[in-house]
This record gives C-alpha cells, structure tokens and sequence, in this order.
C-alpha cells in the first residue's frame, strides 16, 4: 500500500514468531523499515441474524409497516432535503460479497475478487443485504427503498471472501488492502463495516489479547496514515451480535488514537418494544464503547432488504428477505453519512461523526447510545453548509493496476 509506505513480505523460510521478532528488529535497528508486525489471520463472522419471511410479513401487517425502521429514524422528513442533496458521495462497503447484478441495486464497482459464496461454497447473502439498506433504488417502482437517492450514490462493494485464504479466514494485510483501496483509490468517504473481524470466541478476553491489541495497532496505524494523505472519511462498524461481548471486542472498535477515534461510529441495533417505541436488540453487543443505536431488528419485527438465492441449477436470482442484526444498524448510520456529506461536501469525516452524535435522539430502553435521528442530522448539515469552507480531499497517487 504506496499510500503509506505499507509492504508485505514473505519468506521462503519458516521461522518462528520469536525468530520474526528478532528479525525485524534487527531491520528496524538498521533503519530499513520503521515498524513490523506478523501478518495475523482471524475468521471473518457476519453480524446478522436470518427470519423467516412469511411470519415476519404476517406480523407487520397487523402491527407495523413495513417501512418502520425509516420511520424510527425520521428518514422521510430526511429526503424533504433531497432537492439540496447534489454531491455525489462515494460509500465503501466491506462485507463478504456482492450479487452486484440485483434488480434492485447499482454499483459503481466490485473489485478485488468479488466471491458470494463462503469456503465451503455455501451462497453468503450478507453484503447484498447490508447493500440494500444503504443503496437500493430509491422511487424506481422496484424492491425496496434503500437510503441515497440515485442521483448522489456511488456504491463500492469489496469482498472479503474474495480476499479470504481458506476457511473462512482472512489475513490482516488483506483486509488493510481492501479498507485501503476503498478510501485511498475509490475516495469513499464513508466506509461501512458490519463484519466481525476477530474471532472473539477464541479467547475468553479478547480485549486483553496481545494479538488483538497489535492488530487494532495495525488498523491504527492505517487509518493515521490515510488520513496523513489527505483522505477524508468516516467508519460506520457494526457492534456485534454477541451480548455477552463487549462492543470493543473487535479491532476496529477498539482503536483508541483520538484522531481515528473521532472518525469511527460504533452501532448498536434495536427493535421495536410491545409499545412500539425502541429498545435494545437481545442479540446486540453494547456497552460504553457504541456511540449510536439505529434499527437492526428483533423478534418482534424485522428488516427487509434486499437478497440473492440459488436455485438447483445454479442460477441465481434477485430477492429479498426479513433480517436482523447489528450488520443493518450500521448500515442506516452509512446511508445517513452520505447523506449529510451530499448535501454539504465541504465537511470533514470528524464533523459528520459529530453532527450525527449531537442531533441523536433519546437512548432507547436497554441501550447503551442515543438514536439516530436522520432528519435532524441532515437539517443541521444543510444550516451549516453555507459557512463551511471547502474540505481538503487530496488524490491518492496509488493506480489501479
């Protein structure tokens, strides 16, 4: 990664990790490199749950529409704006892959080896799902109504099966390339990340890991130097689907630099309550680490989006399917960002975390964050945009091959 003087070595030999230690000081000592670490490998999980569709649409037709977790979120009075929302806004999603030839989505791209199906070959509707949320066509008659109009969205997806090694598996210099090539080539100004990217289940403290630590060390050390290039942008990360852990049980969630801090949103899901009004999801991870609560859906009612199935033949066919899970939840906080950034480009990705943490609405019950409140935080980007000064975006030198 030219961008920031980031290499990956392999030997031909195999050495211990004492023996790399030892090595790579001695190269840091001879002021051939700077830092090093080895290049860890961590399973990838999604932070979804599936529902079963037909009893989802039978409860929300006597309860709910289908269309609540927009209205939790006031996204109608949001889209009021959308005559002043003329910028396009490029949005990277990371996630496991893309059916990127859905009736009901567009992309501007899916590089880096976009795969749908898992290791073992089992078909992954994840990244569609989280997709949908943020960019399904808005008013096209088709589908559902995803989060940016049309107009103003640029989607990028890139797939971490498709970077993956075997087993579901993925290694950290892959994933650092892929966050990589979304902010520095592609100029996304919002990332999405509902993926766990550590295997939290194989130690019982993850947190206290010195692996985790020297991997959170290395996403730090991405994000500083992207921003030390002049790129600009903001990180919606999924807070997990394990209430037994904490939401900083995830490397991304744990970075603590106060630069990087300010520019990654940590989300928490909720659901509606007996009462109507939002509370906590069962399944969600909290704690003081989440900075914002948004719909991810419960038992009481789902998220319908957008979804890929494949029949005996082999083909495969556009659909859609009631989820839940913290994965959708940050993807209702990376629509909002585009939003706000379409309709005032001039703001920096700190300025767009803070607009969206001073405008939430009341925690909800059970929650650890406030709610996003979508149409408030758009309103207050738009009042401010004629004070605003333009923001600094420089180009990456780094050319796709």
């Amino acid at each position: 990664i030219e961008d920031i003087s980031l290499y990956q070595v392999k030997f031909e030999e195999t050495y211990s990790r004492k023996e790399l230690e030892a090595l790579g000081e001695q190269l840091t000592e001879a002021g051939i490199i700077t830092s090093f670490m080895e290049n860890l490998v961590t399973c990838l999980s999604t932070d979804f749950l599936p529902s079963d569709q037909r009893w989802e649409k039978e409860w929300n037709s006597g309860s709910l529409s289908e269309t609540w977790p927009l209205e939790a979120i006031h996204m109608e009075q949001a889209w009021d704006f959308m005559d002043r929302m003329n910028d396009p806004v490029s949005v990277g999603i990371f996630d496991t892959g893309f059916f990127d030839t859905h009736e009901d989505l567009s992309f501007a791209a899916t590089p880096l080896a976009n795969q749908l199906e898992e290791s073992s070959g089992k078909l992954d509707p994840h990244g569609t799902a989280v997709a949908g949320v943020i960019g399904a066509g808005l008013d096209n008659e088709t589908g559902i109504s995803g989060i940016i109009p049309d107009k103003v969205q640029e989607l990028y997806g890139v797939s971490a099966w498709g970077l993956t090694i075997t087993e579901n598996k993925i290694d950290l210099m892959a994933v650092q390339t892929g966050l990589a090539y979304l902010i520095s080539v592609r100029q996304c100004r919002v990332i999405n990340v509902s993926l766990s990217l550590w295997d939290a289940g194989q130690e019982e403290d993850p947190e206290n890991s010195e692996l985790f630590r020297e991997y959170t060390d290395a996403l730090t050390c991405l994000f500083s130097g992207l921003l030390d290039s002049g790129n600009d942008f903001i990180i919606c990360k999924s807070a997990g689907n394990d209430p037994s852990l904490s939401a900083a049980a995830d490397p991304v969630s744990a970075i603590s630099d106060e630069t990087v801090r300010k520019r990654i949103l940590v989300v928490e899901a909720v659901g509606p309550g007996m009462d109507g009004s939002m509370e906590l999801a069962s399944y969600s991870s909290s704690g003081s680490r989440t900075d914002l609560s948004a719909p991810g859906g419960n038992d009481r009612a789902a998220i319908c989006t957008t979804w890929v199935e494949e029949d005996a033949l082999g083909i495969r066919s556009s659909q859609y399917q009631y989820v839940q899970g913290t994965s959708l939840a940050s993807a209702y906080v990376s629509g909002t960002a585009a939003l706000i950034y379409s309709i005032n480009p001039y703001l920096n990705g700190e300025q767009v975390c803070d607009i969206l943490l001073e405008t939430a609405a009341e925690t909800p019950a059970g929650a650890e964050a406030p709610l996003l409140d979508a149409a408030a935080a758009v309103e207050k980007a738009a009042d401010g945009r004629s004070s605003q000064e333009p923001a600094t975006v420089w180009s990456s030198q780094w050319v796709e091959e």
